[in-house]
């Protein structure tokens, strides 16, 4: 006899590899349930089932926890790094060789926002008035050209 016919919930008993599967596309990549059933070609109760159990949520946590600390860690370590960084410029900056000198003068003017602007670019909308279904090759081309010499001034 089942839990269901004596009145319980399921739940799972143990993670498969297909629940941590399913952990760590919540966990990491922000899936839903709806969209972890489609996935594992299972129903929304299915999945609720699975989502609610003790065991998926301690799993989840603990992904969860480890992210954070993780995204704490890599923060902390490139605050520490940011001095280093901070000195291979200057040290590019005393080099003797003058291009590496303008190459990193430019990025980091690039990466500021004091770059370089690209140029914006023009698109020219036009339109032909004939019907060009009875134009020659050699007549559509032409007028194309003109076209885009039109459009240019």
């Amino acid at each position: 006899m089942g839990q269901i016919s004596r009145g319980l919930s399921p739940t799972l008993q143990q993670l498969r590899p297909w629940h941590k599967s399913m952990v760590r596309m919540m966990v990491a990549g922000g899936k839903r349930p709806g969209e972890l059933a489609q996935i594992f070609g299972m129903s929304p109760t299915q999945i609720t089932i699975v989502t609610n159990s003790p065991l998926f949520i301690m799993e989840r946590e603990r992904l969860e926890a480890q992210a954070d600390y993780q995204a704490v860690d890599v923060r902390g370590e490139l605050e520490i790094r940011q001095g280093m960084a901070l000195e291979v410029i200057d040290e590019c900056f005393k080099s003797p060789d003058i291009k590496v000198k303008k190459d990193v003068a430019f990025e980091i003017l690039d990466r500021t926002g004091f770059g370089k602007k690209a140029e914006v670019q023009k698109h020219a909308h036009l339109h032909l008035h004939r019907e060009i279904k009875d134009m020659s090759d050699e007549d559509l081309a032409k007028e194309a050209m003109d076209l885009l010499k039109d459009g240019e001034d």
